[in-house]
């Protein structure tokens, strides 16, 4: 692979992001399953910001897929200064330890409040890793997507839907 297929493309680009290396390199997880299955992240190449909640796994639970919600870099900052009070932040991938206090997540909660509808879904075995699928949405595709899987024209089958 070449220095210049390594690189990450932005996440505004869906339809380029197939088959190449996650452009999410600050992940900050809520919730985790052998891996992160919700939480905010951030773009390494633009710096756009996003609330991610996984929709669907396969059959293995290996690939999964995530819809994102954009969410104000400002507002990143904030859940992540909020969070910071009990450890450092760990990149790309951070899962906060322990037990948050009740004010700590009434701020976080308070700031996600802000976040806009979701944009598109991703496919990952890991966010922070290869891309295997994007797809841009709206509303009324959110709504009649029933298997994410198969939207995303992945072979499968999918054992969780959300």
């Amino acid at each position: 692979m070449t220095k210049a297929a390594a690189r990450t493309i932005c996440c505004r680009a869906t339809d380029e992001l197939i088959g190449r290396p996650s452009p999410f390199q600050k992940i900050v997880a809520f919730g985790y399953y052998d891996g992160p299955t919700s939480g905010v992240l951030q773009c390494a190449d633009c710096g756009s910001a996003y609330v991610f909640e996984m929709l669907q796994w396969d059959e293995d639970q290996d690939v999964r897929v995530f819809a994102l919600a954009p969410l104000s870099t400002a507002t990143f900052g904030r859940v992540v200064d909020a969070l910071s009070v009990a450890e450092p932040p760990r990149w790309p991938v951070w899962v906060p330890a322990g037990s948050v206090d009740a004010a700590v997540q009434e701020e976080v909660d308070d700031n996600l409040v802000g976040a806009g509808p979701i944009q598109f879904v991703v496919a990952a075995e890991r966010l922070d890793r290869e891309i295997l699928a994007a797809e841009a949405v709206d509303h009324a595709t959110q709504s009649q997507v029933t298997d994410w899987l198969s939207f995303l024209h992945l072979v499968g089958n999918s054992s969780s839907t959300r």
